[in-house]
């Protein structure tokens, strides 16, 4: 997906987007270039510290943490991410997070006061229709947050399948 297309605005303050208000907020922040990640999500996570949270006979659930190091200006250890894993074929399944306590950004001038993420990922088994590694329709992450006061909601859906940060592969 083109960097100009990242984002779309749908609502605003609760009502839809008029046209000005969608172009003007899109163009803002579509022209932000896209950040690279250069490390695997394992350099981000304490993988080796993972906590089995559930189990059946299909599928294990743990709970990761990110590494201190990680979180210099941000504080992501507020939010533990769940991990699911299907047993029969080692395949990540559901990606979840939610925010544990209120954390600050930005230096302080904004507050995170929300956080919800829900990726369902494609299994063969799912939907034989789709790649398997496809983020499920449905699929979203949200956040509520203040800054300098005024609150502010985004949601995020419609994932798309990007390129991974080793070169040329996807993921």
């Amino acid at each position: 997906m083109p960097d100009q297309e990242r984002w779309r605005l749908l609502t605003w303050n609760g009502r839809p987007a008029t046209k000005e208000e969608r172009l003007k907020w899109e163009a803002k922040r579509n022209n932000r270039p896209r950040k690279k990640a250069l490390k695997s999500p394992a350099e981000y996570l304490e993988v080796e510290k993972a906590t089995l949270i559930s189990e059946d006979e299909q599928r294990a659930q743990f709970e990761l943490y990110f590494r201190p190091e990680i979180a210099r200006l941000v504080a992501v250890n507020k939010v533990p991410v769940r991990v699911t894993i299907e047993k029969s074929s080692a395949a990540i399944t559901r990606i979840s997070g939610m925010l544990k306590e209120p954390m600050r950004i930005a230096l302080g001038l904004a507050r995170i006061t929300d956080l919800d993420l829900d990726l369902r990922i494609e299994t063969d088994a799912d939907n034989p229709s789709t790649r398997p590694g496809e983020v499920e329709p449905g699929s979203t992450a949200r956040v509520m947050l203040s800054k300098f006061g005024d609150p502010t909601e985004v949601i995020w859906s419609d994932f798309k399948r990007v390129k991974s940060f080793r070169k040329g592969s996807d993921s």
